[in-house]
């Protein structure tokens, strides 16, 4: 499944907008999304930027698979003539969304879209004598691919938590990095005598299958005997799993969590102070479910590489992402092994509801603009939402999701990330 090259998209529709109109942000690439038939084929390059680990050859063979060709067509034909954004709410657009959202949930690989890991920490068992050869001797010999671009006091790192103190950032050129770990604090070594010595943070969606063979063999050559087995009983500490709905704007992704209480959102880092950045469902110190607007995180941070489709060049009209997410944090005590990564996984939907957008036309023009401004379920809960939709009505618009058909996905994507971790 090796990822192939957005370079491959036809001339005339791949744009660096580095030298174009100034209503397009520099070093945005565009897709020229004009008809259903661009969209499939966008979303190809699209996902295989997003997630490097498949190809678009890949992710158009998961689209012909559906044999759902022509029922995306059609729903994405008549969606995509709102020309989907920010747009005010109206009845005959919701039920366009609706009619979308539900092909959508019903098969998201149709839309050339699939469950992909956005993050992976591992703690590693290694001793003090294989953590002093890593150091002073392996960090010298790395991959001819990769560099070791900075390393020294993790206290410098952002969202530094002080159990680690000394860190390695590794790169393979681009601005994703791969960070080593090591250096227990002294208060947390006394207190927790089981902590794994060396930690490993990346994102595997940003690096190619090569690359992440090529990291993870230096790695086990690092540690030296026993490698595979300290890997495949390395904790999982942090798993986020994704999946992007492309065509939909987040304030009018109406996603809920059963039995969740603790609800909060943020705006873009563009600080558009009337619109929803993240809607975050849960608590951040547990496993928790968020969705964001991945479009402006896109625009605001990057990675540039990764195109956006756009229904025209100029003026500048991008086609709204939207990113459920799913953030686990198992206990580093053992809560999820390596070796248990494919069935040991919680599924990233379990106990996930989304709503239909048709719902929207019961709030006043004012509570709109709240549920626009915090996102639906934030408002529900902390703006008497229940005095105006009730939880019956909730549970009566309920958008279908094909769950065994996403926790499938999952868990190959999961097999396929194990498999390269281990070689």
């Amino acid at each position: 499944m090796q990822n192939g090259n957005i370079e491959k998209t036809a001339s005339t529709k791949l744009y660096n907008t580095t030298e174009d109109s100034d209503s397009i942000p520099r070093h945005i690439n565009l897709l020229l999304t004009q008809s259903s038939n661009d969209y499939l084929e966008n979303m190809t390059y699209y996902s295989a930027a997003t997630n490097k680990l498949n190809s678009t050859d890949w992710y158009m063979q998961v689209i012909n698979n559906t044999n759902s060709e022509l029922m995306v067509k059609s729903e994405t034909k008549n969606w995509f003539s709102h020309k989907p954004d920010s747009q005010a709410v109206r009845q005959f657009k919701l039920s366009r969304l609706h009619s979308f959202l539900t092909l959508f949930f019903s098969n998201p690989s149709a839309f050339g879209s699939t469950p992909f890991v956005d993050m992976l920490y591992l703690t590693i068992d290694v001793n003090e004598d294989e953590l002093k050869a890593l150091k002073a001797s392996h960090l010298k010999q790395l991959p001819e691919c990769l560099n070791l671009i900075k390393q020294g006091k993790a206290e410098v790192l952002a969202n530094y938590k002080d159990v680690y103190q000394r860190f390695a950032m590794l790169s393979f050129g681009r601005d994703d990095k791969i960070l080593l770990l090591w250096g227990l604090h002294p208060e947390v070594a006394a207190k927790r005598s089981e902590q794994n010595l060396l930690k490993i943070t990346l994102n595997p969606a940003r690096h190619t299958e090569s690359e992440l063979q090529a990291f993870f063999r230096w790695l086990k050559k690092a540690i030296g005997k026993n490698a595979k087995s300290k890997l495949l009983n390395s904790n999982v500490t942090r798993l986020d799993i994704a999946l992007d709905i492309v065509g939909l704007h987040l304030p009018e992704l109406l996603v809920d969590q059963t039995a969740c209480t603790e609800y909060d959102y943020f705006l873009n880092e563009s600080a558009d102070e009337e619109v929803v950045g993240t809607q975050r469902i849960g608590s951040p110190e547990t496993s928790h479910l968020r969705a964001y607007n991945k479009l402006q995180k896109l625009i605001d941070q990057g990675p540039w590489d990764i195109p956006l489709l756009s229904f025209s060049k100029v003026p500048f009209q991008p086609i709204q992402i939207s990113r459920l997410e799913r953030v686990r944090k198992p206990h580093d005590s053992g809560g999820l092994k390596l070796k248990n990564l494919v069935y040991g996984s919680q599924y990233f939907l379990k106990g996930t509801k989304v709503y239909c957008p048709r719902l929207l036309l019961k709030l006043t023009e004012e509570q709109k603009k709240l549920v626009r401004k915090y996102g639906f379920m934030y408002w529900y809960m902390n703006h008497n939402g229940a005095s105006v939709i009730s939880v019956q009505e909730l549970i009566a618009h309920e958008i279908p999701i094909n769950h065994s058909l996403l926790e499938l996905a999952q868990e190959k994507a999961l097999m396929h990330l194990k498999k390269l971790i281990l070689g």
